[in-house]
């Protein structure tokens, strides 16, 4: 209740530190490691970080001598108060414009691949 509460004030970094809190007691209890794919046992991410150390890429992202963080706290800070945010009119926007994939795991915990692509088909 308390995280519906801080929803309906627009309480956003509340709500945040909620939701982190739900999702690590989750974590625990499952005895899961990997929140995105229930099915596996380890996080497989030193491919995906090599590949985004390699200087084509990072030069193609534009990100500089910026080091990679696979968990950048500063960003997850920063990005508190839009926690509560609606990204759809920024989605929409690119669209526009760009092609644009969007994937929805079947085995994510964190967010419901039914109603995840039930939003998605409220875009135009």
């Amino acid at each position: 209740q308390a995280f519906q509460d801080d929803i309906a004030a627009h309480r956003s970094a509340e709500a945040k530190d909620k939701w982190n809190h739900l999702i690590t007691v989750l974590l625990v209890i499952t005895q899961q490691k990997h929140a995105y794919n229930f099915l596996r046992d380890d996080l497989p991410v030193g491919k995906y970080i090599m590949f985004l150390q390699k200087p084509e890429v990072k030069r193609a992202l534009h990100v500089g001598d910026i080091k990679f963080s696979f968990v950048n706290m500063t960003v997850n800070a920063k990005l508190n108060g839009d926690f509560l945010s609606s990204a759809k009119g920024l989605y929409e926007e690119l669209l526009n414009h760009y092609r644009v994939l969007t994937y929805c795991g079947q085995l994510d915990q964190m967010l419901s691949c039914v109603l995840t692509s039930e939003n998605y088909r409220t875009w135009h």
